[in-house]
């Protein structure tokens, strides 16, 4: 796979040590490898394009273009979540961007560990937020009926993300849906950071420092990413699932039968190689 990156002069290249270890699993190996159905969802352009229209229409003016992979993530789990006007709909660890005041749905929750005035000010008083760790939600049992991740849980440190299928499981009422995404895929499990000085912990998989990546998001994001491999994704998220109740599949996003974003479609120089085909892992009540 051919780098984003390009050397010009004066410019830091990004992603020096990321991109060599941190390569997305190709879908025919990863379906070899993970005990869950792997589907693919195809992206129509101009659908997608109507949406942007219709709920993110500030998407073109913040990101310079319409074919932004942020407005593809905030695209993916809109339709995969299908979310009805009776449903609660909760956008867990919201981060910056969410389409949640734009839902005609009975109530609209945005959650995260510190929501930012500015988010507040773009949805205003049409969302509820609160502000809790994703690992303890104050909400009650069965009370959410579709719950949303956005490239947030690779950033969840220590087992957050463990706790986080625990409490997603607790909240969702029967016939409810979460979709978490991207899900990063890499042969062997890699936890990376762009500070030399983060405080590591144990846990399986190898710690990369790299100070040019962008996966970890800078201090906004903790400076710190996790890539699973199929084994990790199994044990961390998948195994948590009690699948009496509770049904997993990890959908591959797809548009004119190619995985995206790629190098042609929702890549900028610059960005992890990381990024490259997106995965959302889809968990439903029964």
């Amino acid at each position: 796979m051919r780098l984003l990156n390009k050397f010009l002069p004066g410019k830091t290249i990004k992603n020096k040590v990321a991109n060599k270890k941190a390569i997305p699993l190709p879908t025919l190996q990863l379906k070899t490898r993970i005990a869950i159905p792997v589907i693919p969802l195809e992206i129509n352009r101009d659908e997608f394009l109507k949406w942007q229209n219709d709920y993110f229409p500030e998407g073109v003016a913040l990101f310079k273009t319409a074919m932004h992979k942020k407005m593809l993530e905030l695209y993916v789990s809109f339709l995969l979540l299908d979310i009805h006007p009776e449903d609660v709909y909760m956008d867990a660890a919201g981060g910056q961007y969410s389409y949640a005041s734009k839902i005609n749905c009975r109530k609209k929750i945005i959650q995260d560990i510190r929501i930012s005035e500015k988010l507040k000010s773009f949805h205003g008083d049409k969302v509820t937020y609160l502000d809790s760790s994703c690992a303890a939600i104050p909400l009650d049992n069965k009370s959410v009926h579709k719950i949303s991740c956005h490239h947030s849980i690779e950033h969840f440190r220590e087992n957050a993300d463990i706790d986080f299928m625990k409490e997603v499981q607790r909240l969702l009422t029967p016939g409810g849906k979460c979709v978490i995404l991207p899900i990063f895929v890499n042969e062997v499990p890699l936890l990376i950071t762009d500070d030399p000085g983060f405080n590591q912990w144990n846990e399986a998989g190898e710690w990369i420092t790299d100070k040019t990546a962008t996966l970890p998001g800078g201090s906004g994001s903790g400076h710190f990413s996790r890539v699973y491999s199929p084994e990790s994704l199994t044990s961390r998220l998948i195994e948590q699932l009690d699948r009496e109740n509770f049904t997993a599949n990890l959908v591959t996003v797809q548009m004119n039968g190619e995985e995206i974003p790629n190098e042609k479609l929702f890549m900028t120089s610059g960005q992890a190689i990381m990024n490259h085909s997106y995965r959302a892992l889809v968990i439903e009540r029964i």
